[in-house]
C-alpha cells in the first residue's frame, strides 16, 4: 500500500511539473508573442522564463526527489549522490543560461539591469544555488571531509535545498507578474492572465508535492546517503580481526 501511494505521488508530482512547463510554453508562444533566438526580436526575452521553468523549477524539484526515488529503486548511496549532483548541475547550467540571456537582452535593448525586486531575488537565488552546488560537491563527493564535519553540514545542506526551492517560486512568480504587466495583459479574463494563473497553481502544487513526497512519503533514508554507524562498526571489526 505504501509503495503504491509513493508511486502515485510521484506520478502526480511529475504531471504537475510537466503541466507547469506546458502552461509556460503556451503562455509564451501565444499571448506573449512567441520565442526567438534573435537578439533584435523582443520575443527572445521569452526564452528566459522558459529556461528558468525547466531548470529552476522542474529539474531542481526532480533533483530533490532523487534520493527518495533512488532509495525506493534500491540504488547504491554513492550512485544516488552522483545522480542528484548531475541533475542539479544541469539545472544550474540552464538557470545560468536563462539569467545570461535576460542580462544580454536588457543590455542590447537599453534596459537598466537589476531594477526590480524580481531581478534581485532571482540573482540571489541563482547565487545561493551555485554555492549549494559547490559546497555539496566539496562535502559529499570530493574531497569529502571527515564524517563529523559532514554530519554537521548535512542538515544545513538539506535546509538550504528547500529554502532555495522556495526562493525559486518567489523569483518565478514575481518575474512572470512583471513580464505580463509590462505587456499590459494582466487580467484573469484574458488568455495571458488565465494561463499565468494556471501556471502559478501548477507551480505551487508541484513544489508542494515535491516537498511532501521528500519529507513525509516514501522510503526513509536514515543515513542520508552516508555510511551508517553499523557499517562503520563492521568495518572497524573486520580491521581488528585482520
Amino acid at each position: 500500500m505504501a509503495e503504491t501511494t509513493f508511486i502515485l505521488l510521484l506520478v502526480v508530482t511529475e504531471t504537475l511539473g510537466i503541466a507547469a512547463i506546458g502552461l509556460m510554453l503556451g503562455l509564451l508562444l501565444g499571448p506573449l508573442g512567441g520565442l526567438s533566438l534573435s537578439i533584435e526580436d523582443d520575443a527572445m526575452f521569452n526564452v528566459h522564463p522558459l529556461l528558468m521553468t525547466i531548470g529552476f523549477v522542474f529539474l531542481y524539484g526532480n533533483a530533490i526527489l532523487t534520493f527518495k526515488v533512488a532509495t525506493f529503486a534500491g540504488v547504491d548511496r554513492n550512485v544516488r549522490k552522483l545522480i542528484h549532483f548531475a541533475i542539479q548541475t544541469v539545472a544550474f547550467v540552464i538557470a545560468v543560461l536563462g539569467v545570461v540571456m535576460a542580462f544580454w537582452f536588457n543590455g542590447v535593448h537599453g534596459y537598466p539591469p537589476l531594477q526590480s525586486i524580481h531581478s534581485w531575488i532571482g540573482l540571489a537565488t541563482v547565487t545561493l544555488f551555485g554555492l549549494q552546488l559547490l559546497f555539496g560537491f566539496f562535502y559529499f563527493l570530493f574531497p569529502r571531509p571527515r564524517e563529523c564535519i559532514r554530519e554537521v553540514y548535512r542538515a544545513v545542506h538539506v535546509y538550504f535545498g528547500f529554502f532555495i526551492f522556495a526562493m525559486v517560486a518567489v523569483a518565478v512568480l514575481t518575474g512572470l507578474t512583471e513580464h505580463i504587466m509590462l505587456n499590459g495583459s494582466f487580467d484573469v479574463m484574458t488568455p495571458a492572465g488565465l494561463l499565468a494563473d494556471l501556471f502559478a497553481i501548477a507551480l505551487m502544487a508541484f513544489i508542494c508535492f515535491v516537498t511532501f513526497t521528500t519529507t513525509v512519503a516514501g522510503p526513509t533514508i536514515p543515513d542520508r546517503g552516508e555510511p551508517s554507524h553499523t557499517e562503520e562498526e563492521g568495518e572497524r571489526l573486520m580491521e581488528t580481526k585482520q
